[in-house]
């Protein structure tokens, strides 16, 4: 415990204003280790103290030779003696141990030992008595940017001397607005009480709700813009097209600065806004039975008699398979006038053949598909869907196919009929078909499940998104 009484009991800090030279070194495992790797430094205008630290670890000894800003050596100075772990934080012989001191003129801290070595005396007359040094005054404060700093004596530093601080208009003062120069007799030292604040600009207090911008096809009318208690209206003024949600025909500017409601869209039917090709697939095998054959072609009649065809809504083909693809009766609709006789083609399309060759009507869709997209202008963002609709699994592999379709971006959906008797789907083929378990619908009752229920269910899954845009310039 002797060699070390030095950090315990040395300590005494004066300001200075010159350059202060200090002996550094960095988490040396020796004395002599810090003197080989180490050197002289001149410490910076804030720095106004040399200071030793050495710790022990598991490893042994760790030296730091450094220079420190006054105040914070002396704060760790005073550190060595407060109750820790045994029973002081400075025990040199114990584990954790934190021992430092300091000292305030060149070369002070001795880079050949551990210790701080007091300020030299200087020879007086043996008549006159040796005054007790105090440093001239305080680090000067930094400036305030974005604001001001009035001090009460000049220069700004000398003892005494009050700083007052405050900000231009737009900003706030963050921090203390008056900090005070004091002189600490114990360490001798002068510092400022308090850190320099700083200015944070203030932001306007926003009055208003967020702009609702405007709805494709339609407009909106505001009583009082975006303010407070401003209820806004929307109308759709595109031949053909409504409001989505239905009834969402105005919102109120709340006092919390929210909108009640959302803004609707304007929509007409299926595709609500978007232009799509839609090719249909119709296993016609022998395990269908003409009765439901007959039922399956009632139901995609009446699922697309709810759809808008042209060339800026839908343009769609519809055929039917079994181990052929049948090409002679396939359907085209790529205007509004197709629909007209549409009734009269679907009851020519006949039943007949047998097999399941899935993968080849795949095939097909996809040349469809292909076909329909040269059909539209580039400018155009296409969304291309294919319905395929079977009772049975396919006698064909299926994976190479619906990857290509899958990677063209085609949003493939599955409509799988079992019969209440009959043989079990192949779950696994189907979803290689729609790579989304989502887009496969099942109906476990047989072709009975073939109702308007279940059309509304699926046109609602090909028409999901209701509010995107046509143009991709508007993406």
């Amino acid at each position: 415990m002797k060699a070390w009484a030095f950090l315990i009991t040395a300590g005494f800090l004066v300001v200075v204003s010159d350059g202060l030279v200090c002996w550094t070194c960095e988490n040396a495992r020796s004395k002599q280790e810090c003197k080989r790797q180490g050197r002289w430094v001149t410490c910076r205008d804030n720095e106004g103290a040399c200071q030793n630290e050495v710790r022990r670890d598991s490893a042994g000894l760790r030296v730091t030779k450094r220079c420190k800003q006054a105040q914070a050596c002396e704060n760790n100075f005073l550190q060595n003696t407060r109750p820790a772990w045994s029973p002081t934080q400075c025990n040199p012989k114990e584990m954790n141990s934190v021992c430092r001191c300091c000292c305030n003129f060149n070369r002070c801290n001795n880079k050949n030992g551990l210790s701080c070595r007091g300020r030299k005396k200087k020879k007086l007359h043996p008549r006159k008595h040796s005054p007790r040094r105090r440093p001239k005054r305080c680090h000067k404060l930094p400036h305030l940017r974005f604001g001001t700093k009035i001090c009460s004596k000049v220069p700004e530093g000398k003892i005494g001397s009050v700083c007052k601080f405050s900000c231009l208009a737009g900003y706030e003062l963050i921090g203390h607005s008056v900090s005070k120069c004091v002189y600490n007799a114990k360490t001798h030292t002068a510092y400022f009480v308090n850190e320099p604040p700083r200015c944070r600009k203030v932001f306007e207090v926003n009055t208003e709700c967020p702009d609702q911008g405007s709805i494709q096809y339609g407009n909106i009318s505001c009583t009082a813009g975006n303010t407070k208690l401003s209820t806004c209206s929307f109308h759709c003024v595109e031949e053909g097209y409504e409001l989505f949600p239905p009834g969402l025909n105005h919102n109120v500017c709340y006092d919390d600065l929210t909108w009640s409601t959302p803004v609707p869209c304007c929509i007409r039917q299926c595709p609500a806004r978007a232009v799509m090709n839609m090719v249909i697939m119709m296993d016609s095998s022998s395990s269908i039975g003409e009765k439901n054959w007959n039922i399956m072609k009632d139901f995609v009649y009446d699922l697309i008699n709810d759809f808008t065809f042209g060339r800026d809504a839908v343009l769609g083909s519809i055929f039917r398979f079994n181990s052929e693809v049948d090409t002679t009766s396939q359907i085209f609709i790529t205007s509004p006038e197709d629909k007209i006789n549409l009734r009269g083609s679907f009851d020519k399309i006949p039943y007949n053949g047998r097999g399941t060759m899935t993968a080849q009507a795949l095939q097909h869709a996809k040349k469809q598909i292909d076909k329909l997209e040269e059909m539209h202008d580039e400018s155009v963002n296409v969304s291309n869907v294919l319905l395929v609709i079977t009772d049975g699994k396919s006698q064909d592999d299926v994976k190479a196919i619906t990857k290509q379709l899958h990677s063209q971006g085609v949003a493939s959906f599955a409509v799988a009929i079992k019969a209440p008797h009959g043989a079990p789907l192949n779950e696994t083929q189907l979803l290689e078909i729609t790579r989304n378990p989502q887009h496969l619908l099942h109906l476990n009752d047989g072709f009975d499940g073939l109702d308007e229920e279940f059309s509304l269910a699926l046109r609602e899954a090909i028409c999901a998104e209701k509010c995107t845009t046509i143009f991709r310039e508007n993406i």
